[in-house]
């Protein structure tokens, strides 16, 4: 626990100091770019840091919140002439109806995630939704406040019900958590002495082992190979709950885990 609780926070150290690469961070914590990039996409996972969509050379760009402005400012920097026009234009306009874009402009956004985001608004009369784009530095309060001051022309649906594309992907992800435990997992986890059972994403539980019920994390894993990559994510996930993890699996291949000592306990089924 020592080791991973060291390498979180050398990497915030890291990103204390800016938005960063892969290498940078690697050269930081001692591990390859592989690894690190493995560690880094994990805490991104998490939201305790955040990346890049648009990638600076092979790596995304890896910030804290409060240094987004510089993460896009980096990221910039890649971006063609075209790309570069409209980033520009929705810096200064800020809010746009997609369908008042050019088709071209449409087309040319799908690469600019990180500077365009999109909401749908939909009017509680006609129920007719309107997609929109936005520069990322509004917040979906002042994206409202634009659509209501919008010109007579123009008019703005008189009820939003504004949704971020993200907030959709987190809601379905919610509700596939909320569906009940397969009776077949139960049984597996209780089979093995685990009890409180708690779903924290797919095939990911946080339970309670023996009689002093310690908590730990434990990962269902049906894969046939578990790589380095796997077990990297596993440790995270013990950095992430500062406790252990057991790994349930029938993986017929699985890497030496041994460098992780008891932080990773494997269950050949």
């Amino acid at each position: 626990m020592g080791e991973l609780d060291e390498i979180y926070s050398k990497i915030l150290s890291m990103l204390e100091r800016g938005p960063c690469l892969t290498i940078d961070v690697a050269e930081a914590i001692g591990k390859d770019t592989t690894q690190t990039a493995a560690i880094l996409d994990y805490y991104a996972g998490q939201n305790t840091i955040s990346k890049t969509e648009r990638r600076y050379g092979t790596s995304a760009v890896y910030y804290l919140k409060k240094d987004i402005d510089a993460a896009m400012d980096k990221i910039y920097q890649t971006l063609n002439n075209n790309e570069k026009t409209l980033v520009n234009k929705m810096k200064n306009i800020k809010l746009i109806k997609v369908e008042d874009l050019s088709p071209a402009e449409r087309y040319i956004s799908r690469s600019l995630n990180d500077f365009l985001k999109n909401v749908a608004a939909k009017d509680s009369e006609t129920g007719k939704r309107v997609d929109y784009m936005y520069y990322y530095k509004l917040s979906l309060d002042d994206v409202k406040r634009l659509m209501n001051g919008e010109r007579e022309s123009s008019p703005a649906p008189k009820t939003k019900q504004i949704q971020k594309t993200e907030s959709k992907q987190r809601a379905s992800k919610r509700t596939k958590l909320s569906e009940p435990i397969p009776e077949e997992v139960k049984n597996m986890l209780f089979g093995h002495g685990f009890s409180g059972v708690n779903r924290v994403e797919q095939d990911v539980y946080q339970c309670e082992y023996g009689q002093n019920r310690f908590k730990t994390i434990v990962i269902v894993s049906m894969k046939p190979t578990i790589t380095k990559r796997d077990l990297i994510k596993f440790a995270g996930y013990a950095a992430a709950y500062k406790t252990v993890v057991f790994v349930i699996t029938s993986a017929r291949k699985i890497s030496d885990y041994s460098e992780y000592g008891s932080i990773i306990n494997v269950i050949k089924i």
